[in-house]
C-alpha cells in the first residue's frame, strides 16, 4: 500500500525540512514555524504508517482497495546527501488544497467527538450514523486530494498527495469492521495532508 518511492521521499523531506528549520533559527520570523511542522508532520506520518503495519492493519486493509498505479514520471534523485525541500515557491493547488481541507474538517467536527477505540461491533446508533454520515465526505476529500495532487505538477507533492487519499481509502473500507487498529490508516493520511498544507504555507507569499 505504501510505495518504497514515496517512503524515500518522505525520509528525504524530513532532513530536508529540519535542516531549512535548523538553518532559519538565526533569523527566524514567524512564517518559519511551518517549516518545523512539516518536518513533524512528515514524522508523525512515517510513525502512523509504522504502527499500521505493526497492528497488521495496513496488511488487513490493503486489499480493500487499488494499489497505487506507477506515475509516468519519477522524480529524480539528485543528491541524497542534501536533499532539497519539495516546495521552495507558491504551488498553483495551495489554495485549493487549504479550502478543501477546511471545508473537510467542518464537515466531519460531528464525527470527531467519536472514540477511536471502539470497534463496530460496539459502537452506539449515533456512533454509527456519525460515521455513515462521514463516509461520503472522507471518499470525497480523498479524490479532491488526489486531483490536487495530480494537477500540482509536483512530483513529490503528488506522491503526499497520492499516499493521503490511499490511506484515507483504506480507512473507509475497513469502516464497517473497524477495529482500534485502522485509526492508524486516517492518521497517516491526516498527517500527510498536512505535510503539504504546512509546505504551502512556508511558501505563501
Amino acid at each position: 500500500m505504501t510505495p518504497h518511492r514515496v517512503m524515500r521521499e518522505l525520509y528525504e523531506q524530513l532532513i530536508a525540512y529540519s535542516r531549512a528549520y535548523a538553518d532559519a533559527i538565526p533569523t527566524y520570523v514567524a512564517v518559519d514555524n511551518n517549516l518545523a511542522v512539516v518536518a513533524n508532520s512528515i514524522s508523525e506520518a512515517i510513525s502512523s504508517i509504522c504502527a499500521a503495519i505493526d497492528f497488521k492493519s495496513a496488511a488487513a486493509r490493503a486489499p480493500l482497495v487499488p494499489p497505487l498505479s506507477p506515475p509516468d514520471q519519477v522524480p529524480p534523485l539528485g543528491d541524497l546527501s542534501q536533499p532539497q525541500r519539495y516546495l521552495t515557491e507558491p504551488n498553483p493547488v495551495c489554495e485549493d488544497w487549504a479550502s478543501a481541507l477546511a471545508a473537510y474538517q467542518s464537515e466531519i467536527k460531528p464525527w470527531t467527538v467519536t472514540s477511536p477505540d471502539i470497534p463496530a461491533g460496539q459502537w452506539s446508533n449515533e456512533q454509527k450514523r456519525l460515521t455513515d454520515d462521514v463516509i461520503p465526505v472522507m471518499q470525497d476529500f480523498a479524490r479532491e486530494v488526489n486531483s490536487l495532487g495530480e494537477e500540482s505538477g509536483n512530483g513529490t507533492l503528488r506522491d503526499v498527495a497520492q499516499l493521503s487519499a490511499q490511506y484515507r481509502n483504506a480507512y473507509v473500507a475497513a469502516l464497517p469492521t473497524y477495529v482500534p487498529a485502522d485509526k492508524y490508516l486516517l492518521m497517516a493520511s491526516n498527517y500527510l495532508v498536512g505535510v503539504v498544507n504546512a509546505a504551502c504555507r512556508a511558501v505563501a507569499e
